[in-house]
């Protein structure tokens, strides 16, 4: 199998990108989607993450290993590129005003760390571990980002509709009040 096939162009629209299915697991090519399985003569199949961090040609992606193995880097670590690939991931897969990470669905959750796998490469059986901690900075990242949106103006390059839903949420009384509690909160600390 080819990695290259499995890759989706970075300047695809977020309306034309390969949606995801099913628990999220799994990368679908169109032809298995039609289907709802991949035919006996169709080269396409579905793969689950780790089968696609395990595709020959992925050695050049930086590696992610928590015990810094060789050249790995891991979450925690500056400067690897995992925030960089996070900050595409909200400008250019954002589809709605989410008020955090954690509400998003999990297919579109699903679909973010599938994006993560173009730009890094793990040892499959490190998929879980490599999950939890994605998620962990994934959220962070998104609150932090929000906050920084909230601030200034309107963010460059943001789908326009996802900006304005955001606003109409910031704007909320119910929103303003969890706000001015959690920095009473974090100020008495």
């Amino acid at each position: 199998m080819d990695y290259e096939a499995y890759r989706p162009h970075r300047n695809r629209s977020t309306q034309n990108r390969e949606e995801p299915s099913g628990s999220g697991a799994e990368f679908q090519t169109p032809s298995t989607r039609a289907s709802g399985s991949p035919t006996a003569a169709s080269p396409h199949v579905i793969m689950t993450i780790e089968d696609f961090v395990s595709q020959p040609g992925r050695e050049l992606l930086p590696k992610l290993h928590p015990n810094y193995i060789g050249d790995a880097t891991w979450f925690e670590a500056s400067g690897n590129g995992i925030s960089k690939s996070l900050n595409r991931m909200m400008y250019g897969l954002l589809k709605e005003p989410y008020e955090t990470y954690s509400s998003m669905p999990s297919d579109d959750s699903d679909f973010w760390l599938k994006q993560f796998a173009q730009d890094f490469n793990w040892e499959p059986q490190l998929t879980s571990r490599v999950r939890r901690e994605f998620d962990k900075e994934a959220a962070t990242q998104y609150s932090n980002t929000l906050c920084e949106w909230k601030k200034g103006e309107t963010p460059k390059g943001i789908n326009e509709k996802v900006y304005e839903g955001l606003q109409e949420y910031w704007a909320q009384s119910k929103t303003k009040e969890i706000a001015t509690q959690k920095s009473t909160n974090w100020n008495s600390n």
